[in-house]
C-alpha cells in the first residue's frame, strides 16, 4: 500500500500572523506605540489608542525611506472594501488621505473620517519621511459595497501595507492618482497593548512621561496549550517539502512508482477534504470551503485573519495545505512547448513532455463551464 501523507507543520488557524508588532517609543516625540517594521522595505507603522475599550480613533505613525514615494495602510487587512490611509512626501511636508476601493482598482478619496497631521512629529529629510497623525472615526467604516467593516481595537488586528517607488501623479493634491504598488504585505498588530491613559498628551506630538505601564482594557484569558503528538518513527523513501503544485505532483509520481512518500507543508488546512473550516454560510450543507469554490477567490483578501497567506515573501503565496494551488481560484493553464525550452533551464530531451502532460490532462481535464449543469452564471 502506497503511503501518501500531507503533514501540516504549523497550524495557523486562529493564531496571529508570524510578523507581529511590538512595543516601541519614538525617541523624537516620546510617544509609545505598538509598532511594526516591515523587514524588506524598512517601513515602520505604529499605533496608539485611548484607554477606552472601544476607541473610535487612534494616533498613528508611518516612517518610510525616501525611496518609498507613497505608502498605503489598510486598516482592515486587505485592500478591497476596507478603509485605506495613503500618504506621501511633498517637499518638506506629507500629504495624506482616506481612501477606499471596490475591487482591486485605483482607491479613491472617501469622506466621513477626520485625518489630522500632527506637525510636531512629521518630518521629511534626505533619507526618510515620517508622518504622525490622528485618525478620528477610523476604527469602523462602511465599505464601497455597503458592507460594514471594523478594526479589532482590543486584540490582534491584521493590517495591510503597500508602497511604491514611483511618485504619485500630483504630489500636492491629496486626491492624486498613482500607479500600482511595488510591494505589499500583512502583519498582526497587537492593539490590546496599545491603549494609553495619557493618550491626550500625544495629540500635540509629545508625551508626558508616566511611570505606570500603558493602560489596556484587554481581559486576560487562559491560553490553551496542546502537547505535541507522540510520533512513531516511520521509514519513508522520500520526503517532499512543499505541497503546492510542484510538490504534490512530485510526491504523486514517486508514490505511483511504489515509493513511500511523506509530503510536508506549513500552515493550516485548506479544502474540506483537508479539514478546512472556512465554510461560507450559503454552501454550509456541503462543508465546502472558500478554497473549494473558485468564485470565492476574492474573499481570501478580505478576511480579518488570513492565515493562508505566506508572510515572509512579497508575492502572493499560499502557506497552507495545497500551497499556491489552494489560493488561485482553481485556475491553471496547460504550458506551451516554449516553456520547456533549454533556454528556460530545462535539460535537453524535455522539450515535448507529452506523456506527462497527457497524464495531467487525464487527471485534471480543463473546462470553462465548471458548474455541474454546464451553465455559466457569471461571465467576466
Amino acid at each position: 500500500m502506497l503511503g501518501r501523507l500531507i503533514l501540516s507543520l504549523i497550524p495557523l488557524a486562529g493564531a496571529a500572523l508570524a510578523q507581529q508588532s511590538s512595543p516601541w517609543t519614538d525617541s523624537t516625540t516620546g510617544i509609545p506605540f505598538q509598532s511594526f517594521v516591515e523587514p524588506g522595505t524598512g517601513i515602520r507603522l505604529s499605533t496608539a489608542f485611548p484607554s477606552s475599550a472601544s476607541p473610535t480613533e487612534f494616533v498613528g505613525e508611518i516612517v518610510a525611506p525616501i525611496t518609498s514615494k507613497w505608502v498605503g495602510w489598510s486598516l482592515g487587512g486587505g485592500m478591497n472594501d476596507n478603509l485605506l490611509l495613503v500618504a506621501w512626501p511633498n517637499g518638506n511636508s506629507v500629504v495624506a488621505s482616506t481612501r477606499m476601493s471596490l475591487g482591486y482598482t485605483q482607491p479613491t478619496v472617501v469622506t466621513g473620517f477626520t485625518l489630522t497631521t500632527i506637525a510636531a512629529g512629521t518630518t521629511v529629510n534626505a533619507t526618510h519621511w515620517k508622518w504622525l497623525f490622528r485618525c478620528q472615526g477610523c476604527t469602523s467604516w462602511t465599505g464601497r459595497s455597503g458592507a460594514a467593516g471594523a478594526m479589532i481595537t482590543n486584540g490582534v488586528q491584521v493590517f495591510g501595507w503597500a508602497q511604491s517607488t514611483v511618485a504619485v501623479d500630483s504630489p500636492s493634491n491629496a486626491a492624486s492618482t498613482f500607479t500600482e504598488h511595488n510591494t505589499f504585505g500583512l502583519w498582526g498588530h497587537n492593539t490590546a497593548d496599545a491603549h494609553y491613559s495619557n493618550y491626550d498628551d500625544f495629540l500635540d506630538g509629545s508625551a508626558t512621561p508616566i511611570t505606570s505601564a500603558p493602560v489596556t482594557s484587554a481581559t486576560a484569558t487562559a491560553t490553551a496549550t496542546t502537547s505535541a503528538p507522540v510520533v512513531t518513527a516511520t521509514p519513508y523513501d522520500y520526503i517532499v517539502v512543499g505541497a503546492g503544485a510542484s510538490g504534490i505532483i512530485v510526491a504523486d509520481r514517486l508514490s505511483e512508482a511504489g515509493k513511500k512518500v511523506l509530503l510536508i507543508e506549513r500552515g493550516g488546512p485548506s479544502t474540506a477534504e483537508t479539514g478546512g473550516t472556512e465554510v461560507p454560510p450559503w454552501p454550509s450543507k456541503t462543508s465546502l470551503t472558500k478554497f473549494d469554490i473558485p468564485g470565492l477567490f476574492e474573499s481570501m483578501f478580505s478576511s480579518s485573519l488570513p492565515y493562508w497567506w505566506c508572510d515572509d515573501v512579497q508575492p502572493f503565496a499560499g502557506c497552507l495545505i495545497g500551497g499556491g494551488a489552494a489560493v488561485n481560484g482553481l485556475l491553471y493553464w496547460y504550458p506551451t512547448d516554449v516553456e520547456w525550452a533549454t533556454s528556460n533551464g530545462w535539460p535537453s530531451g524535455w522539450q515535448t513532455p507529452n506523456t506527462a502532460l497527457d497524464k495531467v490532462k487525464a487527471r485534471l481535464p480543463a473546462t470553462d463551464t465548471p458548474s455541474k449543469d454546464g451553465k455559466r452564471y457569471l461571465t467576466q
